[in-house]
């Protein structure tokens, strides 16, 4: 198993999408409505989370999981405030921050 993937009893195989400060975007690794989880106070050790929310469609996952990431380092993100442009570019920042350990230059 990969380093970023892990099995719960659970929830069966999981894999780590993003993990930004107690925040983690985790994909379900077998075919289900829910697939993608916003973990919160996520433990990267032991692989466990306080609770997480659960989304079918990635888009919205991950659009969500940047307004929390952004919102904790109090961050204006709200979408009522930013442009599409904008929030792209948090995106993407928030993307390379986490797999800067994996781009090779």
């Amino acid at each position: 198993m990969a380093y970023n993937e892990f099995e719960t009893r659970a929830l069966g195989k999981i894999k780590i999408l993003a993990h930004i400060d107690n925040r983690a975007l985790l994909e379900k690794m077998y075919d289900t409505p829910e697939k993608y989880i916003i973990a919160t106070d996520f433990n990267i050790e032991e692989k466990s989370w306080a609770f997480g929310s659960y989304y079918n469609n990635f888009q919205n996952a991950l659009e969500e999981f940047t307004e929390r990431v952004l919102g904790a380092r109090n961050l204006q993100s709200t979408r009522e405030k930013i442009t599409l442009q904008h929030r792209q570019e948090e995106i993407d920042n928030i993307i390379e921050e986490c797999f800067e350990d994996e781009i090779e230059y």
